[in-house]
């Protein structure tokens, strides 16, 4: 039974599980404060105890901790370029809830992901690239450069944007280099 959130809340939720699952070191932290502050209005008891435990147990119990939020969620499980792809898409949204900057959201995307989120974390990589080049001068201009980039990878869903991947991982296996040799 999933529990009933606002299509808001249980979108925010997702996308923190989402960039936690690619990035559980930089983002425990974030979810925990996520989970202590809306727990009480969510009534989800694995929320609570997210929150409540978080900074309590050690890593793997906390991955058993948001394996029961996930569960509690009915969120199917990703791995590989898919969880990539879901991920930037969840910090994307996250920038244009204001919750991160344009900067941090190019850094990120550069640091945890690379090239495995596809065409998406490419543009928002050479995005990044320009802020290296840019270190000291005034960057208003960059700022909606990603932001603007931000809406259109919204606007395109998580579908478009797996279906996009066409970076160096998806040539390779479209090329055969991903098969085995016989």
């Amino acid at each position: 039974m999933t529990p009933d959130l606002t299509p808001e809340l249980r979108q925010s939720l997702e996308d923190h599980l989402r960039i936690w699952r690619v990035d559980p070191v930089g983002h425990t932290e974030t979810l925990v404060r996520l989970a202590r502050r809306t727990s009480s209005v969510a009534g989800v008891p694995s929320l609570t105890a997210v929150g409540e435990h978080g900074e309590e147990v050690s890593r793997a119990g906390f991955a058993r901790l948001v394996g029961a939020l996930e569960d509690a969620l009915g969120l199917e499980a990703l791995s590989g370029v898919e969880a990539q792809v879901a991920a930037v898409q969840g910090m994307v949204r996250r920038l244009l809830a204001d919750e991160v900057s344009p900067r941090e959201l190019t850094y990120w995307v550069t640091r945890v992901v690379g090239l495995r989120g596809g065409r998406d974390a490419q543009e928002l990589m050479a995005l990044e690239e320009e802020y290296c080049e840019r270190l000291g001068q005034d960057v208003t201009d960059l700022d909606a450069r990603v932001r603007a980039a931000a809406e259109r990878l919204a606007d395109a869903g998580p579908e478009e944007s797996r279906g996009r991947r066409t970076g160096l991982l998806a040539r390779w296996r479209r090329e055969g280099r991903g098969a085995r040799s016989r």
